[in-house]
């Protein structure tokens, strides 16, 4: 930080840019804002919306709607979000069924293996019993 007091002390020059250009700066960097928020809606579906690119326009959004952003988008916006996380619930709701069906569909795989071995193992019986002929 003491540099770069240092350095703005002997160049004073960009602070007095700043100073009389500060409105444009800050017109600047909300549109930066509104471009990345427009870019991440234009390149990416609601579907593939992650959880960190979700936080993200959230932040960018509460940005906007404090400079005066149109209400309207922002709420179109938000709702984009939220059918994202939801959609998202539902994705891992259904990968946790999915892993419970393959359990269970283990499960029975091995006791039908069981079975057919227990099966085939009382035939063997049965029929050494009709060869020796015990009842």
């Amino acid at each position: 930080m003491t540099y770069l007091r240092d350095g703005f002390a002997r160049y004073p020059w960009p602070l007095h840019l700043l100073e009389s250009w500060s409105d444009k700066c800050w017109n600047w960097s909300y549109f930066v804002i509104f471009a990345r928020v427009l870019c991440i809606l234009q390149t990416t579906s609601v579907a593939n919306l992650s959880e960190a690119v979700c936080s993200e326009l959230s932040s960018s959004l509460s940005t906007l709607e404090n400079v005066g952003f149109d209400a309207n988008w922002i709420a179109a916006v938000h709702t984009r979000i939220h059918k994202a996380k939801a959609l998202r619930a539902t994705k891992d709701a259904i990968a946790g069924q999915l892993t419970e069906y393959e359990s269970l569909a283990d499960a029975m795989t091995e006791f039908a293996e069981t079975n057919a071995l227990l099966v085939g193992n009382a035939h063997r019986e049965e029929l050494a019993r009709e060869v020796i002929g015990l009842p």
